[in-house]
This record gives structure tokens, sequence and C-alpha cells, in this order.
């Protein structure tokens, strides 16, 4: 457990966390933790290409921080503020917090399914149907009622319907946390430092980390820095309570100023998008596209044209960015539905 000290220091700060366990972990497990998003997942997970290499991961499902061991001291004192922080935001914000109370509910049925499907298949069969699955949920942002049509109506065997429930209840945890991890990584940067002073923690070696960790990138948006910008963008009066209704798109549409974007610049989406990075509202409109679809491809299906064929159509808004190789895509959709596979613009 985090030490009292540093609970009573959140407190005063006005922070509400709630107490969680720390587990210091080897390399190898912290960095197969961070794959698999958290520790009981069921789903296949695959090797992570993230250039950083993290020092710690919240397990928001269990109340668990994982800590890489041996680190400096000064590391394990900037954790403990980040991750005290990430608890208050974690338990108080009411989309993850509706989101956790679901998902406890419903694993035992979801584990239960997750077997039964794996007793019914080879093991080949289990592990080909895993991969197509992974990468339909990696590459697109899929509506949970069109995958229930699917499931309903695509006359597809049992234990492929019982791991692709499987695999959608899982998404289901992972999309809560994409579409509000601006918030919270920004939440937890702008209060660690707060924590720290409080403290009497924010030594020079701390406070080198923080600066590093919130260092512009080239490209691609840094959470940390962005997030405490943003926050800085809030009245101290209405803070607590955006943290408790908001998710990361609402948070942008309100509080992403030109104030932010032109003075730092620090939207830099893909390298291909530099030559726009000085237009304020398109680029703001891609980050909100960003933070509700976390970089994926927004598909729906054409019930329509699926029923009236023998084909399975999926359409995505002509206008919406994204570098996903879609015959990956639709090869994976083809394993699974024994279909020809469509995805096209609206």
């Amino acid at each position: 457990m985090v030490d009292h000290e540093w609970l009573e220091a959140a407190v005063d700060l006005g922070l509400s966390p709630q107490p969680f366990h720390i587990e210091t972990v080897s390399s190898a497990s912290l960095d197969e933790l961070q794959q698999k998003g958290y520790a009981k997942r069921l789903t296949l997970h695959k090797p992570s290409h993230a250039s950083t290499e993290v020092t710690e991961l919240f397990d928001i499902v269990d109340q668990t921080v994982y800590i890489r061991d041996n680190q400096p001291e000064h590391i394990k004192i900037l954790i403990t503020a980040h991750c005290l922080a990430h608890a208050d935001f974690i338990n108080q914000n009411h989309y993850i917090v509706t989101m956790i109370q679901a998902f406890k509910e419903q694993y035992p049925v979801m584990r239960r399914q997750f077997e039964q499907a794996r007793e019914k298949l080879s093991d080949y069969d289990f592990l080909s149907l895993n991969c197509s699955l992974y990468d339909l949920y990696q590459f697109l942002h899929i509506r949970d009622e069109d995958v229930e049509w699917i499931l309903t109506n695509m006359h597809l065997n049992e234990p492929l319907v019982k791991l692709w429930r499987v695999f959608n209840f899982e998404n289901s945890l992972f999309r809560t946390i994409g579409q509000t991890s601006l918030m919270n990584e920004g939440w937890a940067t702008l209060y660690e430092r707060l924590l720290l002073r409080h403290n009497h923690s924010y030594t020079p070696a701390v406070e080198k980390v923080v600066n590093e960790k919130n260092r512009p990138y080239p490209t691609g948006i840094n959470l940390y820095r962005l997030g405490e910008q943003l926050w800085e963008e809030v009245d101290e009066g209405l803070r607590f309570r955006i943290r408790s209704i908001a998710t990361d798109s609402s948070f942008l549409e309100r509080f992403y100023s030109p104030n932010i974007h032109y003075n730092d610049l620090i939207s830099i989406l893909h390298p291909s998008l530099k030559e726009v990075r000085n237009n304020y509202p398109f680029v703001k409109q891609q980050l909100l596209a960003t933070t509700r679809y976390q970089g994926k491809l927004r598909v729906e299906l054409d019930r329509e044209s699926t029923l009236n064929t023998n084909e399975v159509t999926f359409r995505y808004p002509k206008e919406q960015y994204h570098d996903i190789k879609v015959r990956t895509v639709i090869q994976s959709l083809e394993a699974l539905l024994k279909h020809r596979v469509y995805i096209k613009p609206i």
C-alpha cells in the first residue's frame, strides 16, 4: 500500500484517491503487463512496438500499480505522486467508475465463455481466430451494436461467437481507458508536481525526469504535456467537477484553445500532416477524432447491403484521416466471417 504520509498529502490537495496495492516486478514482467493492458486479460495480446520503456503500470481493474524493479529512489517518489493522482482520477471519473463496475460483474461470465471456446476449438483454430480478432480491434473502431448484429445474424459457429464476445467485452475496457487517457495523464502530471512540492520532494533529480517526460514530441501527441496544458486552462474551481463528468473529446472541445495550439504546437498528429500544424481548427478536429477512436478507422456496418448480398460491407467517413492497412483488416474479417468483405468510404 502507498504510505500514509502521501495519502494525507493527496487529501490536503483535495484529491480522493482510493488505496491501491504496489508490486515490484521484473522488467520482463512489466513489459508483458504493458502489452496485456491489465493483469487478468483473457484474449490474445501481441508484443508492443512502443519505443519508450515504462516505469510503472496502473491496473485499474485490480487497483494495483506494478513498478519496474531496481528503480532509483527519486523515480519511486515520482511514481508514487503520479499514481496517487491517477488513483483519484480513476475512482472519480464517472465513465471509468461505471465501466470498472460493469467489467468486474461480467468478468466471470466472460472467462467461462473464453474457456468454453478454447475447449471446442483446436489449438490452431483457437490461435488463428484470436489473431484475426486481435487485428480487427487493433485497427477498427466498430460499434457494439454492429458486432451484436454480426454475431446474431451471420450464422457463425458457437465457439467463434463466444470468443468474439470476449474480445468485444475486453475492448470496451480498453476503449474507455483510451477515451479518458488524455485527461487522466494530464491530471496525474499536474498533481504529481503539486504533491511533490507539498511533500518537499521536488528535487532537481525529480524535476529533470518530469521535464524529460513532458518534452514535445517530433510527431504524435504527448499525453502528459498536452493533458497538463489543458488542465491549466480549467478554472481551479471547476477542475474536480470536470474530472468527474468529462471524456477526452468533451475536454478537448471545451479547453483546447488557440493559446495552447499556437504557443506550443504540441499537437502534431502524424508526419504527413506537418504542413497543417498551424491550422488550429483542422488540428482540433483531428485531435477530437483521435481521442474518440484512438487512431482507429471508425466503421459502420452497412446492414442493408449485407442482407441483400452475399458480401459484408463496412463504411467509413471519407474525410476521416487514417493510415490503417485496410487490406490486412479485410483479410482478418474474411477469415472470421467466411464472406467477402468490403470497407468503403461513405
